[in-house]
């Protein structure tokens, strides 16, 4: 049994030795090595990338002020207007323009509202897309139709990725202005 004795404490040694050898390659792998490298992970990011439309329309609800007011542009989500009794989700008119539903964004989770694009240019909308939204004006007598946000008019005037930019704001995709 005396004859083991050395061989078990040797073991334990090593074991220890080696552990201790692991968390110190793991800490130092952890820490950034100088100066730049500790004042660039401490930055915040400089562009907020949502997987999709609707993630970013949820971030807009959540932590945005998207006040409504003539001239503004907000992001919006396209929804499809078959849940409001309409035959297709989206509609291409006579003109070329496109009539879809819209969500507009609020502290309230949206509110919805019809829309044309400003032009026929751009791609064909999809619910789930995020537009650009550009306020108009406020209809009394469209919003006697429904509830009072109903009667905010306004225009498509693009397409946006869904990436918003710290300080610029959200990222541009395709105009359907000429």
């Amino acid at each position: 049994m005396t004859e083991v004795l050395p061989f078990v404490l040797l073991g334990v040694v090593i074991a220890v030795a080696a552990g201790l050898v692991t968390w110190l390659t793991m800490l130092s792998f952890r820490a950034p090595q100088n100066a730049a490298a500790q004042a660039v992970a401490a930055r915040p990011p400089d562009r907020l990338v949502y997987k999709d439309g609707e993630s970013a329309f949820r971030y807009a609800c959540a932590y945005m002020d998207c006040t409504v007011s003539a001239g503004a542009t907000l992001p919006a989500i396209v929804v499809d207007a078959r849940v409001y009794g309409m035959p297709h989700p989206t509609k291409r008119l006579d003109s070329g323009n496109q009539l879809v539903m819209l969500r507009i964004p609020s502290g309230s989770g949206g509110f919805v509202v019809p829309a044309e694009t400003a032009g026929t240019a751009g791609p064909t909308l999809k619910p789930g897309d995020l537009v650009a939204w550009r306020v108009m004006g406020h209809s009394a007598e469209i919003a006697a139709v429904g509830e009072e946000n109903f009667g905010w008019i306004g225009l498509v005037v693009g397409t946006l990725r869904p990436e918003y930019e710290l300080g610029s704001g959200w990222v541009g995709g395709i105009r359907f202005l000429p």
